[in-house]
C-alpha cells in the first residue's frame, strides 16, 4: 500500500486543523508510512514547516521513531501558533518601504507575504541565522547526511540505502520510517491545470499523467523540466515561500505569483491559489498512484440561503461558490467510489445534519434529527461553530487554535479507532476535550461564534472596548471641529432662527452645490481644457505621491497601533488559562 496524505485549503482554519490530524497519525504510527503529503493553500502553510522539521530529523536519523514524530508535531503544534499570532495579514502592511515598493509591477502582496512566510515559519526552523529565504530545491531530504529518492529509498525498505552506512544499521526497524514528498499545489491561469512545486522540480503535471484526459482537454501545456538544475538560474532560484504564497493566492484578494525566464515566446506563468484547480490535493495522490489515502479537509464549505441576493456581484459569488463545491464534490466522488483506493476522510461538517424544508401543506414532513453529541464526542453547536471559523491569515487566539487542533485530533481519533497508540502525545489543545463534548460552556461558543468574523472580533468579545473608543472618537471629531470653527459654531449659535438666518444658510447651501456642479463639468468644458490639461500632470503627481508614499507611511502607523493594542487584547481573551480554570472551576 503507498499511503498518501491530503492537507486541504483553508486558511489558517484548515492549518490549525490538520496539526490535530497529525497529532493522532503519530501517536497509531500512521505518519511513518506517509509517502506522499499533497497540499493546497492553508495546508501549504502548515504543510511545509512540517516538512522542514521532518527534512532535520531524517538528516539525523535514517529511519525516526514514533516517539521522535511526535515530539515533531508537538514542537509543531506551539512553533506554528506563535508564528500564526505574529498576525501575518496585518503584517504584510506594516512595513511603509514594502509598502512603497508594492506600488511597482515587479512586487505585489503576495511576494511580501512569502518573506513573511519564510521568515515567521520556514527560516527560524530550517537556518534561523540565514538571512536568505529557503529555496524549495533546499526541501531535498537527504536521509543520514546521504542523498537518496524516495522511491527508491521507500522500495528497499532502506536496506540497500542502510548496508552503505553501517553506523545507521542499528536504527533500521522492521517498519522503517517511509521517506515522504511534498507537493505543494498552485493553478496556473494560463492553461487553467495544475502547478506543482516540489524539492526536485515544478511544473504542470506530466501529460501522460492525465490519458483520460487527452481528448477533453485540448489547453496547452507547459513542459516540466526533470530538476531545478535543468532550469535558468531565476526560476531555478525559487523559494519555498513563493510556492506557498501561490499556493495560497486567494484570486483578488492577492496578486498571481509569476514564474518569469522559463519558457519561450517570452511566456511568463501566473499562478494563483491551488484551491482554484483541487482545494483538497486529491489529484495529486492519485497521479501519484497512491492507493491508500488520507484526506484532511477543513476548506470552506457553502452555506445554504433561504433567501439568496438577486444583485449582480453576489449572484457571481454565490455562483462561484457553488462551481467549487461542485468541483470538491466530484474530487470526493471519484476517490471514494475507487474500491481499489482506501479512503480515510475528515472534513468540518462532518456528523452534522443538515436542515430539510418541507414544501407547504406536506403530509408527514421529515426533520431534522435532534442534537446530541456526536461520534467522535463533540457537540453539534460546537462543531457548526468550527465549521464557521474564518479561512484568514490574521492572529488565532489559543482557544480558536486549540479548538481546531483538538477538533482534527478527536475525528481521526475515531476514524481509526481500530488503530493502537504506539506512542502518546502531550498535547497543550487535550484540556479541550472535556470542554467541547458540550455546549454548557458559553464563554466558549462565544469566543467560536466570533471566530467567524474576519473584522472587529476584539469589540464583540469585549463591548466595553467599542463604547470606549466611540466616545473617545466623538470627543476627538468634535474637539477638532470646536478648536477650528468654535468661535463661528458660538456665534451662529447665539443668533436668533429667523427668517434672514436661514435665507443665508439657504445661499451658503446654494453656494456649495454650484462650486461642486461647476467642479464636475470643469474638465469638460472645451474653453478650459487647455488649463485643466496644464494642471492634469502634477495633479496626478501629487495623487501618486499620496497613494504611494504618504498613505501606505500613515497605513503602517495604525496597523502598528493595531498590533499593539487591539491585537493583544483580542489574543488575551482567547488565552487558553482561563478555559483551563473555568474546566478545573
Amino acid at each position: 500500500m503507498k499511503l498518501g496524505l491530503a492537507l486541504s485549503g483553508g486558511g489558517f482554519r484548515a492549518a490549525f486543523f490538520h496539526i490535530g490530524v497529525l497529532a493522532r497519525m503519530a501517536e497509531i504510527g500512521k505518519l511513518r508510512q506517509v509517502e506522499v503529503i499533497s497540499t493546497v493553500s492553508g495546508g501549504s502553510i502548515v504543510g511545509a514547516m512540517y516538512y522542514i522539521k521532518l527534512k532535520k530529523l531524517f538528516e539525523t536519523n535514517i529511519s525516526p521513531s514514533n516517539e521522535q514524530l511526535v515530539q515533531l508535531v508537538q514542537e509543531l503544534e506551539i512553533e506554528f501558533l506563535e508564528g500564526v499570532q505574529k498576525n501575518i495579514r496585518m503584517r504584510t502592511f506594516l512595513n511603509p518601504l514594502k509598502n512603497l515598493k508594492m506600488s511597482l509591477a515587479s512586487y505585489s502582496r503576495s511576494d511580501r507575504l512569502a518573506e513573511l512566510y519564510d521568515k515567521f515559519f520556514y527560516r527560524p526552523v530550517l537556518n534561523p541565522v540565514s538571512s536568505e529565504m529557503i529555496k524549495m530545491r533546499d526541501l531535498k531530504i537527504n536521509p543520514g547526511g546521504r542523498p537518496a529518492h524516495p522511491d527508491e529509498f521507500n522500495k528497499t525498505s532502506h536496506q540497500h540505502f542502510a548496508s552503505q552506512l553501517p553506523i545507521l544499521n542499528t536504527l533500521i526497524e522492521n517498519d522503517a520510517c517511509k521517506l515522504p514528498i511534498i507537493l505543494i499545489n498552485a493553478t496556473s491561469l494560463n492553461s487553467g491545470h495544475n502547478w506543482r512545486f516540489e524539492a526536485s522540480r515544478m511544473g504542470e503535471p506530466d501529460a501522460a499523467v492525465s490519458k483520460s484526459l487527452s481528448k477533453i482537454d485540448k489547453n496547452c501545456r507547459f513542459n516540466r523540466p526533470k530538476t531545478y538544475e535543468d532550469m535558468p538560474e531565476r526560476p531555478r532560484e525559487t523559494k519555498l515561500g513563493h510556492a506557498v504564497a501561490a499556493s495560497a493566492c486567494v484570486p483578488a484578494l492577492f496578486h498571481p505569483l509569476s514564474v518569469s525566464e522559463l519558457y519561450q515566446e517570452d511566456c511568463r506563468i501566473q499562478l494563483v491559489d491551488g484551491g482554484v484547480h483541487d482545494n483538497q490535493g486529491i489529484q495529486a495522490l492519485i497521479d501519484r498512484q497512491c492507493d491508500e489515502m488520507i484526506v484532511s479537509d477543513a476548506s470552506g464549505h457553502m452555506s445554504d440561503e433561504t433567501a439568496p441576493s438577486t444583485q449582480i456581484h453576489q449572484v457571481l459569488m454565490r455562483s462561484n461558490k457553488i462551481l467549487m463545491d461542485r468541483v470538491r464534490e466530484e474530487e470526493l466522488k471519484s476517490i471514494l467510489d475507487d474500491n481499489d483506493i482506501n479512503v480515510t476522510f475528515m472534513h468540518l461538517r462532518q456528523g452534522l445534519t443538515k436542515k430539510t424544508f418541507a414544501y407547504i401543506n406536506e403530509p408527514n414532513p421529515i426533520t431534522s434529527e435532534p442534537s446530541q453529541t456526536l461520534c467522535f464526542g463533540v457537540h453539534p453547536e460546537i462543531q457548526d461553530a468550527i465549521s464557521h471559523i474564518r479561512t484568514d491569515l490574521d492572529s488565532f487566539s489559543d482557544i480558536e487554535a486549540d479548538t481546531l487542533m483538538a477538533d482534527g485530533y478527536l475525528m481521526s481519533k475515531h476514524q481509526f479507532e481500530e488503530q493502537q497508540t504506539k506512542c502518546q502525545g502531550h498535547w497543550r489543545f487535550s484540556y479541550l476535550f472535556e470542554l467541547i463534548t458540550s455546549n454548557n460552556n458559553p464563554n466558549l461558543i462565544k469566543h467560536l461564534k466570533t471566530s467567524s468574523k474576519q473584522f472587529l472580533k476584539v469589540f464583540f468579545l469585549k463591548p466595553v472596548i467599542s463604547i470606549i473608543l466611540f466616545l473617545l472618537l466623538a470627543a476627538i471629531i468634535g474637539g477638532a471641529i470646536w478648536w477650528s470653527f468654535g468661535d463661528q459654531i458660538q456665534a451662529y449659535l447665539d443668533q436668533p432662527l429667523n427668517i434672514e438666518t436661514r435665507y443665508d444658510l439657504f445661499i451658503y447651501i446654494a453656494v456649495a452645490a454650484l462650486f461642486m456642479i461647476l467642479s464636475f463639468l470643469f474638465a469638460r468644458l472645451k474653453v478650459l481644457y487647455s488649463l485643466h490639461k496644464s494642471i492634469r500632470q502634477p495633479a496626478t503627481f501629487i495623487w501618486r505621491f499620496l497613494a504611494h508614499a504618504l498613505l501606505p507611511a500613515l497605513g503602517s502607523i495604525f496597523i502598528k497601533l493595531h498590533l499593539v493594542t487591539f491585537d493583544k487584547v483580542f489574543l488575551k481573551a482567547g488565552k487558553r488559562e482561563k478555559f483551563i480554570k473555568q474546566r478545573k472551576d
